[in-house]
């Protein structure tokens, strides 16, 4: 029966380490000629787990919303970018590469940092 109980535990000890190990790994490849597959599996995987992070530990229904705001008005960036391609794009294919490539990663890279404001 203890066991059952701390398994959530270790479910977040475990992903906090994936996090940590997919930012190392990211600076430390990041430079590095031909590995955009394996700096895109890092950030896939970090994003994940920050998603997962975010989620159990219910950071947002803990903390207080004035200690939030920066990180909310950083957040609305990437809510403004997809109003804007949605809504006001002259050259969406243009627009998407970007969308997918730096504003992405971008995203990907701010919330593992905002997964890091957590504890």
């Amino acid at each position: 029966m203890n066991q059952i109980k701390n398994q959530p535990f270790h479910q977040k000890i475990f992903a906090e380490i994936v996090c940590v190990f997919s930012s190392i790994g990211l600076l430390v490849i990041w430079v590095l000629p031909n590995t955009i597959a394996l700096r895109h599996l890092l950030m896939i995987m970090g994003f994940v787990s920050v998603i997962w992070i975010i989620y159990h530990d219910q950071f947002i229904l803990r903390s207080k919303f004035t200690n939030e705001l920066p990180l909310i008005f950083l957040g609305l960036i990437f809510v403004w970018l997809l109003i804007h391609y949605l809504f006001f794009s002259l050259n969406r294919d243009l627009e998407w590469r970007e969308i997918k490539g730096i504003w992405f990663r971008s995203f990907s890279i701010f919330s593992r940092n905002w997964c890091s404001t957590i504890n």
